[in-house]
């Protein structure tokens, strides 16, 4: 993953992003120092994705000093006037008639300003390009959206993970299986690899040291939760998504808290939170366990619309709020899609990120689904997956071939983390029979999320980093595989 950043010898010391593995195609990727002028702006190449017309100005040390300063600068020189701050009575939703509404513990400051408003802040950032260190970084809001996948739109993957799934019940060997090297996949010519042989599976445990309750999910025996003693017990964890389905029986007396950013309560009309939350943390159904820290405290932050869609600010808040509720584990299974490794990463989400670390928590997020690998088609991990102190997590089918969607690492500060169980993964939903399967890198973060919990739960010291430490020891990985699609492999449950 990344490396440290570099450090200006002014400015007081701060806690590290995650020391994540380096890597990434030669030759494409540039490094940008989110502290020099010329990452201020930074634009993408292409049409896609879509800015939403406001901004996000994050100052580059988040102290109640520097946010007072950025602010009176952005006061001064653009005329910004009608500011709300997310201390104010719980702001969840930012006023239409409101010019700036301030994320005090993050240092990051939305912009939703006038066209005349807009060419003055631009006109502000050269002006602090000329100067040593600027103290803010100013940059566009995008559209975002859950990471999510149609199975009508996966059907090759889709077949293929059920046939896998069938004959690997039927199968089941006793033993380990040697992980199977393959070809690592060239970016842009890419053949169908032979799925005879598993690249990444763990041992299928004979019926004797099966968990002796109901039948469990494959991901969950993928990734031994079935046998692992713990449940996440007074671990508090959020999901940051489309919201919840409040009434379901999977999450009842679980929910500890609930907002919304996008008006209205936090009930899920999309389904893909309830989704993300029951793999999470659901009880299990009458039929099989799909949840991994059952015994979890929920929180809810309803940032998606019932298309799926959102603002990044709106993503951003649901993270702060979410630490500022104590919150260990954040799952962010939403995705905006990265265009060239030149842009670099978002410093707002690297600013969340990086106080999720500092006050002993992690975000998890999806490395999203932009990549068509059948077609020869890789993508770079998508944001907020991309910054440095946030985990990207990409999806694996039931063989443990990488999904066709899951996207690559590509960029120096845009990696697969860690993979995870994403194809035909069953959990609660918001269907009129409370279930169903989905496919998705989104289905394969909060598997990872949950895991989290589980070893939060083991020892409750653990910090951010330590926790991705943890995380990296206990996954099931091979030299002979390919980090940049895999990362440092799949995560899988203390025993």
């Amino acid at each position: 993953m990344a490396k440290k950043k570099q450090k200006s010898k002014s400015k007081p010391k701060k806690t590290a992003p995650l020391q994540k593995r380096s890597g990434g195609e030669a030759g494409d990727f540039t490094t940008i120092d989110r502290r020099h002028p010329q990452s201020l702006f930074v634009r993408s190449e292409q049409q896609e994705p879509t800015q939403t017309g406001r901004f996000l100005a994050t100052a580059l040390d988040a102290n109640p000093a520097a946010t007072q300063a950025m602010l009176r600068e952005l006061q001064d020189d653009i005329g910004v006037r009608r500011i709300v701050s997310s201390r104010d009575g719980g702001v969840f939703h930012m006023p239409d008639d409101a010019e700036a509404m301030v994320l005090q513990s993050l240092g990051i400051v939305v912009l939703n300003i006038d066209p005349t408003q807009s060419a003055a802040l631009a006109s502000t950032a050269r002006g602090q390009s000329k100067r040593k260190h600027a103290g803010f970084v100013v940059e566009p809001e995008y559209y975002c959206q859950h990471a999510g996948r149609s199975q009508s739109t996966n059907s090759a993957d889709y077949l293929r993970g059920y046939r896998d799934a069938l004959d690997q019940f039927i199968e089941q060997p006793t033993q380990d299986e040697k992980l199977i090297y393959e070809p690592e996949l060239d970016q842009r010519e890419i053949n169908l690899l032979p799925e005879s042989k598993l690249p990444l599976q763990t041992q299928w445990r004979s019926e004797m040291s099966r968990s002796e309750e109901r039948p469990s999910t494959w991901g969950l025996q993928q990734t031994r939760v079935d046998v692992c003693p713990l449940s996440g017990n007074g671990i508090r964890v959020a999901v940051i998504d489309t919201g919840l389905n409040l009434q379901h029986p999977g999450f009842e007396g679980r929910v500890a808290k609930s907002v919304s950013y996008v008006g209205g309560s936090a009930e899920d009309d999309h389904g893909h939170g309830t989704h993300c939350a029951g793999t999470l943390c659901g009880q299990e159904s009458t039929t099989v366990r799909y949840g991994i820290a059952r015994k979890a405290e929920l929180y809810v932050a309803k940032v998606l619309d019932r298309n799926g869609r959102g603002m990044e600010a709106n993503v951003i808040a649901g993270i702060e709020w979410a630490i500022n509720q104590g919150c260990r584990v954040i799952s962010v299974s939403i995705e905006r899609g990265v265009n060239s490794c030149s842009t670099g990463y978002s410093t707002a989400y690297e600013a969340a990120g990086l106080r999720a670390i500092q006050q002993n928590a992690l975000v998890i997020a999806a490395a999203g689904n932009r990549s068509r690998r059948s077609a020869g088609i890789l993508r770079r991990v998508s944001a907020p997956a991309n910054t440095p102190s946030i985990v990207g997590v990409g999806a694996i089918r039931p063989s443990g071939h990488v999904a066709d969607f899951s996207n690559r690492t590509f960029c120096q500060h845009g990696e697969v983390d860690f993979v995870a169980p994403g194809v035909e993964v069953y959990s609660s939903d918001i269907t009129s029979d409370q279930y169903r399967s989905r496919d998705g890198t989104s289905m394969a973060t909060p598997h990872v999320a949950g895991i989290a919990a589980l070893l939060l739960e083991q020892d409750p010291g653990l910090g951010g980093e330590s926790l991705y430490r943890r995380l990296k020891e206990l996954s099931l990985m091979s030299s002979e595989l390919d980090p940049a699609d895999y990362g440092h492999g799949m995560p899988r449950a203390p025993l």
